[in-house]
């Protein structure tokens, strides 16, 4: 599959296959460049512009849970079905974002063991609320009919409760 020049390599990847190396380096903290080389008078492969074009509106709805995040750190997230970003406002407000590699195939997203204070969940792309239920040390989050139409790559965001602190 193609990754640098190669005149005679046409096999390129799949921008399902580029949002996952972004989505897998931005989960472990790091950051992704995309090398793409220009042909010899100067112009773009239409492969790649196509790709770029396809990364962009997909970084167009979900860029939130790549810029400016950091790996979330989350335990027992299975990592063949997700990976986790997250961020931290400048009011405290704490983000999770999961990229969804695999999203269920039942609509329930299910992660037991998994012990956070959830006041919203939704779709990041177009904003969609989604019902959820916290069940203290497991959470689950109904996707059904959610990820059907999403993009290559879904993404949830989590918003937590906000930490109290006494005074």
């Amino acid at each position: 599959m193609a990754w640098g020049y190669s005149r005679f390599d046409q096999n390129w990847k799949s921008t399902a296959q580029l949002l996952r190396l972004l989505s897998n380096a931005a989960s472990k903290g790091g950051n992704f460049l995309l090398n793409i080389g220009p042909e010899p008078d100067g112009s773009i492969p239409a492969e790649s512009a196509q790709r770029l074009r396809e990364m962009g509106a997909w970084m167009r709805a979900n860029g939130r849970a790549i810029y400016a995040t950091q790996a979330c750190g989350l335990k027992g997230l299975p990592p063949e079905q997700i990976r986790c970003t997250s961020r931290r406002d400048a009011d405290g407000t704490v983000r999770h974002f999961l990229h969804l590699w695999q999203p269920p195939g039942d609509g329930t997203l299910r992660l037991p063991g998994l012990q956070l204070r959830v006041a919203e969940a939704r779709l990041l792309a177009d904003g969609r609320a989604l019902k959820f239920h916290d069940g203290g040390d497991s959470l689950s989050i109904d996707l059904a009919g959610a990820t059907a139409d999403a993009t290559l790559l879904p993404v949830v965001e989590l918003v937590l409760q906000p930490e109290v602190r006494p005074r």
